[in-house]
């Protein structure tokens, strides 16, 4: 069955200044699909959103506008997370594939990445039964490998018929351009996802020897 459905998950395109490249991704995308949509999940970050700055697909439907936070509810519900089986494998990485100390800060970074990815699966959930787009026809692609990407990761393992896919870049990529030299939950979404797709054959290297693994791309 052909996708219909593109869901694209971006930190602020059409609107920032950050995602130029995507224009050009755009141009070639919106011919293989019926029906684009863009979702900012923290758009409450977003200054100015009265201008656009860079192109808007053919067969665009919406701009979603969700705001996705991590205050003092969702820092309570994140509790349960420290009691996930998940969040073991996680643990059990961090100290014995990427060989890294476990500290309070990698728990604190784990567990806020993983609730902000709940909130994230929920509010994608409810934007395609509001859109009516079937699970079968729909594709949703991360602009970025971060907390909402883990969400994908916990939509697709809960509904294997979205394709769901992220792209990998710099700071989302490579571990020692974040605090503690440790970025959380990438073996979750390597595992969960349908591809991690680096934009250099250098990110895709890397990933792959961190992981211990190929990628499924």
């Amino acid at each position: 069955m052909k996708r219909k459905n593109l869901i694209i998950v971006v930190s602020s395109y059409p609107y920032g200044l950050v995602e130029s490249y995507l224009e050009d991704e755009l141009k070639v995308l919106e011919n293989e699909f019926d029906k684009v949509f863009l979702v900012i999940p923290e758009s409450q970050l977003l200054k100015n959103t009265s201008i656009t700055n860079y192109y808007l697909p053919k067969n665009l439907q919406k701009v979603v506008m969700l705001n996705i936070e991590y205050g003092f509810i969702q820092k309570l519900k994140s509790i349960l997370v420290l009691f996930k089986r998940e969040t073991f494998y996680e643990l059990f990485n961090i100290k014995n594939i990427y060989k890294l100390p476990i500290t309070f800060l990698k728990i604190k970074v784990l567990v806020s990445f993983y609730q902000k990815g709940i909130d994230f699966k929920k509010a994608i959930k409810q934007m395609m039964k509001t859109e009516h787009l079937k699970a079968e026809e729909t594709v949703i692609y991360s602009y970025w490998a971060n907390e909402f990407t883990v969400g994908l990761a916990q939509l697709h393992a809960e509904n294997p018929a979205i394709k769901c896919y992220t792209r990998a870049h710099s700071g989302d990529l490579y571990f020692d351009r974040n605090t503690e030299n440790y970025l959380p939950w990438r073996k979750f979404i390597l595992d969960k996802l349908n591809a991690v797709l680096a934009i250099s054959k250098s990110g895709k290297e890397y990933y792959e020897s961190t992981l211990n693994q190929k990628n499924n791309d």
